[in-house]
């Protein structure tokens, strides 16, 4: 470990270096999940691997910033297949909580990041509430500091839940979009455009695409899942990260 925060320390200047961190990430992450099938057949508890994952999970925890190191995990994981979030988050906090260091470090982005993995690993019962929750709470920083582009991509995240823009009407009521933070809104019963949304206040909802960037899956068992989907990507995020 002492070396490899030595050589860490010599490279962090470089622009790419958490990238080629995320790399070794996904690597090891993959190669932990390999090695956790090949010892569910192994009898002999010498036999089986001592397992890598963690060691580097705590290599760039100590390493790093915190928002980078966030970060990170996050980039990681929306790159991985589902079943191997099981993996990754056994030596992990739980994502509620990487969730809230998000949003104590100002990291708005990768809180968003985090909303897949949230949705994810909620119950199949009553999982919409708290996710709603988050976004709320995600809108309303976003629109004070008038990152739009954030609270479209949001915007569409409740729409790709919920087809019927129920969520989303309820989420602009309780963040005060609807009026309070729009000047004119409401005047002659008419929608009122949300400044950078491209969203009418009064829209029509089957004009907007449930296809979005960070478009939630359907969550996985906490008993674990061995699908091998991959969740959708979050490019529009990444560029503006």
């Amino acid at each position: 470990m002492p070396a490899a925060l030595s050589l860490c320390q010599h490279f962090s200047h470089l622009s790419y270096f958490p990238h080629a961190l995320e790399i070794l990430l996904h690597h090891v992450l993959d190669d932990e999940v390999d090695n956790v099938s090949r010892d569910s057949k192994i009898d002999d508890p010498s036999q089986k691997h001592d397992p890598l994952l963690p060691s580097v999970i705590s290599f760039l925890q100590t390493s790093l910033p915190a928002r980078v190191y966030l970060d990170i995990v996050v980039q990681c994981t929306r790159k991985t297949e589902l079943r191997s979030w099981r993996t990754l988050f056994n030596y992990l906090p739980p994502p509620r909580d990487l969730f809230e260091q998000a949003l104590r470090l100002d990291s708005l982005k990768t809180a968003v990041g985090y909303l897949l993995v949230l949705q994810a690993f909620e119950d199949d019962d009553g999982h919409e509430a708290p996710i709603e929750d988050y976004v709320v709470r995600l809108l309303v920083l976003a629109s004070q500091k008038g990152e739009w582009e954030l609270c479209a991509e949001l915007a569409r995240f409740l729409i790709a839940l919920d087809g019927s823009g129920e969520m989303l009407r309820r989420a602009i009521d309780r963040t005060g979009l609807r009026n309070g933070g729009l000047p004119g809104a409401g005047l002659n019963g008419s929608g009122t455009s949300m400044k950078g949304l491209g969203l009418a206040i009064t829209p029509s909802w089957s004009s907007l695409s449930a296809a979005s960037s960070i478009s939630p899956r359907q969550s996985i068992s906490r008993q674990g899942s061995n699908t091998s989907r991959t969740p959708d990507r979050m490019d529009s995020v990444d560029e503006v990260s």
